[in-house]
């Protein structure tokens, strides 16, 4: 039983659904928290402030990966950060794919009554967290080509246009990652740094429990591997191709620094507020995540095993 927790959710989400959404969550949660707060965020950065300076026993929040992002950098800055329950309710819901976190709101809401709960490291780039990429490069020229109206309507499907768009004239950009494994320099169109499996909905790695691992896998796409990236944005690209591509390079590590020439953009698991260089690190931040129980099944759109605990 939880004391005091909050409903945190984008109060300028214009679905439609939101008030299904609470109808259904709200009676759910209170038969486990005595004191349930609901609260919609009214301008970006406010879910963010909430996490950092108010203090609970529980957070619930509902909305997509932009949502959970700001969520995570409240929470980081705590000691002891609550643990948190993801209903996810966006565009891509990547955060939630990697975790086995089911897509179904109705099924979602479920870990409002059971599940276990996951220790999910948080990856520090610069003076902020993500969760589950970081990227530079056509990722950042896709983010920010995303027509509103488009996404609004189609959803995940916008992102693929966008990005499609995007590859007609790639701008190749000079690199150098320095590591705990050693240095990296060339040319590339892409550069993304994987903490999640997913990206845009696709699986982008083979371990399927990659999001809770103390690292990061970066991948380069040099500039021959455009065909390829345009065959992995149409899903015609597995996990195992792309580990396997000559077009691209790729390395795990538990910190790095990355420059670029030019000074580049870098998306967070998509939001774009930030430029190179970057120091990565993946040690130190630690949230805790309710997930589906090893047993339970979801949604096949997302599920690729069951999750599993660490020792």
């Amino acid at each position: 039983m939880f004391q005091r927790a909050f409903l945190l959710y984008n109060g300028k989400a214009g679905n439609g659904k939101t008030d299904k959404y609470l109808k259904d969550v709200v009676p759910r949660a209170l038969q486990s928290i005595g004191e349930l707060t609901i609260i919609p965020s009214k301008e970006k950065g406010d879910i963010e402030s909430i996490c950092r300076e108010r203090e609970v026993d529980l957070i619930i929040v509902m909305g997509g990966d932009g949502t959970v992002h700001e969520c995570i950098n409240g929470l980081a800055v705590s000691p002891s950060p609550p643990p948190l329950v993801v209903l996810p309710t966006g565009t891509c819901n990547d955060f939630a794919r990697s975790l086995r976190i089911p897509l179904s709101f109705v099924e979602a809401g479920n870990l409002l009554e059971s599940g276990t709960w996951k220790r999910v490291p948080l990856i520090q780039a610069n003076h902020r967290c993500y969760t589950n990429f970081l990227g530079m490069g056509i990722i950042t020229t896709a983010s920010e080509g995303t027509n509103p109206e488009l996404k609004e309507t189609f959803g995940r499907f916008s992102y693929f246009l966008s990005a499609l768009q995007s590859l007609r004239e790639p701008s190749p950009f000079s690199y150098t990652i320095t590591s705990t494994k050693g240095s990296m320099s060339g040319q590339a169109i892409l550069l993304l740094v994987m903490h999640g499996q997913f990206l845009g909905t696709l699986p982008v790695q083979l371990d399927e429990n990659a999001i809770e691992q103390p690292f990061v896998t970066i991948y380069i796409v040099k500039e021959g591997g455009l065909p390829f990236i345009k065959d992995l944005v149409k899903g015609l690209v597995s996990p195992a191709m792309v580990n396997e591509s000559d077009h691209i390079d790729r390395m795990t590590c538990d910190q790095c620094q990355i420059e670029t020439e030019p000074v580049l953009s870098i998306d967070m698991d998509g939001e774009i507020y930030m430029k190179t260089p970057v120091n990565i690190t993946t040690v130190g931040k630690v949230i805790t995540v309710r997930v589906p129980d090893v047993n339970v099944t979801s949604d096949a759109d997302h599920t690729i095993g069951g999750a599993q605990d660490t020792p």
